[in-house]
């Protein structure tokens, strides 16, 4: 009986050892790295969100399983948070509600633990048929990708997010997502974002072309890929450059 509760007592020490919500989280941007720091006393969750050096936000709220949710605070304001974790990968999602000086809105954010191994891709579904003219090329980048930016300055920040939907039938579908910013007194929200922007797409030799309705093909860039297939990056012909995250 000794020996049965000595090994019940490891399984159970081996419980509430487990990380949980717990740890400290990272969102890789062009600007830099984002950092997420929680920490977890029974139900009481807090934790600080960090950028360039600095603290955006802190956040304190209650922990139910793998989810949390409550206050965030900034030196621009409060709003609240939602908090979702997935294996290694915790999607933050940060709301505001509707005041004098802004509109409610919400961003959403994908962090992964830090020192975490990157996740299998999931598999990717190779092009039909396409018909002349739609040849997509490179079936690594069919899927849902998003990319994120978070600036921060002094005591404002802002973020903003744009999703691109590439389909194996050689078409895409583009969308900016929600921008808000914020300062000590004052803040600002974009709103829901613009309108779905649609056309074809394919990519040859690590160079992205892509045709708006129906206009003629304009190259965009080159691309590249982590070997996971989670993370492209994109260098603009028109100068700039992106990572953009598989959802």
């Amino acid at each position: 009986m000794i020996f049965l509760l000595f090994v019940v007592s490891l399984f159970a020490a081996a419980q509430a050892q487990a990380p949980g919500l717990a740890g400290t989280y990272q969102l890789s941007l062009p600007g830099g790295i984002v950092t997420l720091r929680l920490e977890v006393k029974g139900t009481a969750l807090t934790g600080a969100l960090e950028a360039q050096g600095q603290t955006a936000a802190t956040l304190s709220g209650t922990v139910s399983g793998d989810k949390a949710s409550g206050r965030a605070v900034s030196s621009g304001g409060e709003g609240s948070f939602a908090i979702a974790l997935s294996g290694d990968v915790l999607r933050l999602t940060l709301s505001q509600e509707d005041g004098p000086q802004q509109r409610a809105g919400s961003l959403p954010m994908e962090f992964r633990r830090a020192g975490a191994a990157a996740a299998a891709p999931p598999p990717v579904v190779p092009p039909a048929s396409p018909s002349a003219g739609d040849v997509a090329g490179d079936p690594r980048l069919v899927g849902d990708w998003s990319y994120q930016d978070v600036i921060v300055s002094g005591s404002a920040s802002m973020a903003s997010e744009e999703r691109i939907s590439f389909r194996a039938d050689g078409t895409f579908v583009y969308a900016k997502g929600r921008s808000v910013a914020g300062g000590t007194d004052w803040s600002y929200d974009g709103g829901p974002g613009g309108s779905a922007e649609r056309g074809r797409w394919r990519a040859q030799n690590g160079v992205l072309f892509v045709a708006r309705s129906s206009g003629d093909w304009v190259r965009v860039g080159t691309y590249g890929m982590t070997e996971d297939g989670r993370t492209m990056r994109v260098i603009y012909d028109q100068g700039g450059r992106k990572l953009w995250s598989r959802r």
